[in-house]
């Protein structure tokens, strides 16, 4: 903190409930906060060649994939070419409408999606959007391909097309971003989450490039069967989060470094236990936050009938401490 461990404890003091400030929890987390400033300070911020040594050759290979995944699952097609595949199906004139019911719906979801990171976990909501997507694609592919279909094969594919765009935003676009702003950890989060990106891009592009030719004559002109593709990556991708990718959720950076190397499965990493600077500050952090929620429900209860005086003067009293 830069010689202002004074300026800090006193901040904090008065943003804590005044239970923690007489018991010393203030005192420990502000000492916890400075080892790991000191810690960070330490360290060598890496180089580039370091994503690809030690226990960030995993975390690379994670974040290049996210990256990758986001793009080439089908999310840009739906994007991009969305309108030109509505209109081979003759219903160009409701192309506008169908882009409008699709944000909508994006939004929606993504407002609980947002909401289910921090509550559920990244995991569970990138695997259950995963395996969504499939079949999604695989509606569009074999009801698209028809030779004459009918009004409700259409329909099939238009509402498939929709929901697949709001599954893929929730199940890899939004978590891309979110984990690989994590994984790199305290040393390397800036080059691993700029090798997410560039993998990104790059996905981005192969899809935008490649999906003329494989829609179209006198190319590959899959028309709807280029669904079959998409519903293969996004197979894929589903395999890859279950299998690679690890749950982050209330995990400070130094707490990850200490995951990874243990070395841990994907899987195990939820329900791992941490011993280092991390988890101190996390446990010192939760004591304050439980410490909070108790004078929040004796706040709570001076409002009801019996409340007594005497009471309401006592918790006024450590409102104002605050």
């Amino acid at each position: 903190m830069h010689g202002k461990k004074d300026q800090a404890l006193t901040v904090l003091n008065k943003l804590r409930p005044a239970e923690d400030v007489e018991n010393g929890t203030t005192v420990l987390e502000v000492e916890a906060i400075e080892q790991a400033v000191v810690l960070c300070e330490e360290q060598d911020m890496g180089r580039w060649i370091d994503i690809f040594r030690g226990t960030y050759l995993r975390r690379t290979v994670i974040g290049g994939f996210l990256g990758a995944f986001c793009q080439i699952t089908g999310g840009q097609f739906i994007n991009t070419y969305g309108p030109t595949f509505y209109k081979d199906f003759g219903l160009g004139d409701k192309a506008f409408t169908y882009a409008l019911i699709t944000t909508v719906l994006i939004l929606v979801t993504q407002s609980i999606a947002l909401y289910g990171y921090d509550r559920l976990g990244r995991r569970p909501i990138m695997i259950l959007g995963s395996i969504i997507q499939v079949p999604l694609m695989i509606v569009v592919a074999a009801c698209g391909s028809a030779k004459h279909p009918s009004g409700a094969k259409i329909n099939a594919v238009v509402d498939s097309c929709i929901m697949f765009a709001s599954f893929q935003r929730m199940a890899t676009e939004s978590p891309t971003y979110i984990i690989g702003s994590e994984i790199g950890g305290v040393k390397l989060r800036r080059k691993i989450m700029t090798w997410c990106i560039v993998w990104n891009v790059l996905g981005a592009f192969a899809t935008t490039f490649s999906v003329p030719y494989l829609l179209n004559a006198p190319y590959a002109n899959l028309h709807a069967k280029v669904g079959w593709i998409f519903a293969g990556i996004s197979l894929a991708s589903f395999v890859f989060v279950v299998f690679f990718v690890p749950e982050f959720k209330g995990r400070s950076l130094e707490e990850i470094d200490e995951l990874f190397e243990k070395k841990l499965k994907a899987w195990q990493f939820a329900k791992a236990e941490t011993s280092g600077i991390g988890a101190q500050i996390a446990m010192l952090e939760g004591a304050t936050k439980h410490h909070a929620a108790k004078l929040d429900e004796e706040a709570m209860e001076v409002t009801g009938p019996k409340a007594e005086p005497s009471h309401v003067e006592n918790i006024a009293d450590k409102i104002e401490r605050l």
